[in-house]
């Protein structure tokens, strides 16, 4: 039985999927795996198509087109430059920042408003 569902929550190479039959703990199917490049990985906020093999249990099989994702640049060899999607489907982005402990660090808020500019994300 297919069912289309939500990522929660990914970890180790497995993924919480909110569908109408609940959560589900998925992997990928092994055709995914093989396709992959690092920004087709299911990431939180992805619509994904499920296989459900068990209760709690299933495997995804698609992951549908994204509308907006927040990525950074991943280091390559030879110094290309790769992508790695952190978030996929973002509508609006809020920034959270300790103001004493640690202390605000300016460069990594500064690094996330250009994230969020440049994939023109509302902040």
């Amino acid at each position: 039985m297919s069912l289309q569902g939500l990522v929660l929550k990914a970890q180790s190479g497995f993924f919480w999927v909110k569908t109408d039959a609940g959560v589900l703990e998925c992997s990928l199917r092994g055709r995914l795996k093989k396709e992959r490049q690092s920004s087709d990985i299911a990431v939180i906020g992805d619509v994904v198509e499920v296989k459900q093999v068990s209760p709690t249990n299933g495997a995804i099989e698609a992951v549908e087109p994204r509308r907006s994702k927040l990525a950074r640049r991943a280091a390559g060899s030879r110094g290309v430059w790769s992508e790695d999607v952190l978030l996929a489907n973002v509508d609006q982005v809020l920034l959270v920042f300790a103001c004493a402990d640690p202390p605000l660090s300016p460069r990594m808020l500064d690094r996330y408003l250009v994230l969020t500019e440049a994939e023109e994300l509302d902040t």
